[in-house]
């Protein structure tokens, strides 16, 4: 079983309902508890609310920890902190750069830079690294295309993708050649959550 994150781990936080990524780092670890500082959007900590439900993530050997908690109560261990009751065990994701999910979305590119109009395919697997989709347009490995991910929840993730390559049935692989890392980061929690059975 994966063990929990270690005292001063970096920890990211997803807080339910929300897309906006935290930051925290992990304060203390106890018997099916977690302690950790209160999770910043990079402006502002954030004191969240009684009973509202996280998920944790953090780096562990090659791969990524992941574990729900729910808020417990806030304390002061010289920061302020939440305490969080955990609510699963915790999970290992292996993953070589990025982490793929199988999760079909309906994702849009712009062979043509000049062009308003995009073609209209679906995704096969998702990473935070890129996409491989069906999508009936004429491409070719080394192309840049505008796409457009559109997530069940949450505006598209967009960005400028390079075709790696284009198999029978219009199936192509493409490779995020410019993205936002917020974006970056929607698109691995789309993959977490896919693993857990979650909407994604």
């Amino acid at each position: 079983m994966t063990s929990l994150p270690d005292i001063n781990t970096l920890i990211v936080v997803h807080v339910d309902g929300s897309d906006t990524l935290y930051r925290s780092r992990v304060e203390g670890v106890g018997d099916g508890m977690l302690t950790i500082a209160l999770p910043s959007d990079g402006l502002t900590e954030h004191r969240l609310a009684h009973r509202t439900l996280v998920s944790v993530e953090w780096r562990f050997g090659r791969g990524i920890g992941s574990v729900d908690g729910i808020v417990a109560g806030h304390l002061d261990v010289g920061v302020p902190a939440l305490q969080l009751q955990l609510v699963s065990e915790p999970i290992f994701f292996q993953r070589r750069e990025h982490a793929r999910g199988d999760v079909v979305l309906c994702v849009d590119i712009w062979p043509d830079a000049e062009s308003d109009e995009p073609v209209t395919g679906v995704t096969l697997d998702v990473s935070g690294g890129g996409v491989r989709a069906v999508i009936e347009t004429d491409l070719e490995p080394g192309e840049l295309v505008r796409i457009a991910v559109h997530l069940r929840e949450g505006p598209p993730v967009t960005g400028v993708a390079r075709v790696v390559a284009c198999r029978d049935e219009s199936v192509v692989a493409f490779e995020f050649h410019e993205i936002v890392a917020a974006d970056r980061e929607r698109l691995i929690r789309t993959v977490f959550a896919s693993y857990r059975g979650g909407p994604a």
